[in-house]
């Protein structure tokens, strides 16, 4: 349960670089943290559906009826990152800041912009960290090799984080699984 500065200042250590007490500070260390954080952030949590960044939400169907493919659209939550599915489940597609559907009531799990760092799993965090180091390596070092050595070890720690993501919830039931049934000619 690391607090932002946490994040900051264990990527700075990394790089040899001075630490801050407070991430709103008039220093080199706080600005470039500052400004590498909120795409990193947001990418990393895009890349896979974390536990600590998923939300449910029913949808306001807008008034204006979409073109083409689809009869509905819906105005997406502007903490969207990524759609991970609809319910009821149906076809759906994302354009700029909306979600089309034929369906006239919809809801969607989505990935969204989790901005409180202590609600972050230990295994994320540290993907967050040496990211961030990565990000900021070259700014600090003057070293490609080393800012390689350290995307590697990020890369690493995210498979990882993926994984212990991933042990957490459901296992779907395979006896309720629909391609199974299929498969076994049942219904």
């Amino acid at each position: 349960m690391a607090s932002l500065v946490e994040i900051f200042n264990r990527s700075l250590k990394l790089l040899g670089a001075d630490v801050i007490t407070d991430i709103s500070e008039d220093t080199k260390e706080a600005e470039a943290c500052r400004t590498a954080w909120p795409t990193l952030r947001d990418s990393i949590l895009r890349s896979h559906p974390w536990n600590c960044a998923i939300k449910r939400i029913n949808l306001v169907q807008n008034v204006d009826e979409p073109l083409d493919d689809y009869k509905y659209s819906y105005q997406l939550p502007t903490n969207c990152l990524r759609v991970i599915n609809t319910f009821p489940e149906s076809r759906f597609s994302v354009e700029q800041n909306l979600i089309l559907s034929n369906e006239n009531e919809l809801g969607i799990k989505y990935i969204f912009r989790q901005e409180d760092t202590t609600k972050y799993d230990p295994s994320l965090v540290e993907v967050f960290v040496y990211g961030l180091a990565a990000e900021l390596c070259y700014q600090f070092t003057a070293s490609t090799s080393r800012e390689d050595s350290l995307m590697v070890k990020m890369e690493d720690r995210l498979a990882e984080a993926r994984r212990n993501d991933g042990r957490e919830g459901v296992i779907k039931d395979p006896r309720r699984s629909n391609w199974l049934r299929a498969k076994m000619g049942g219904s």
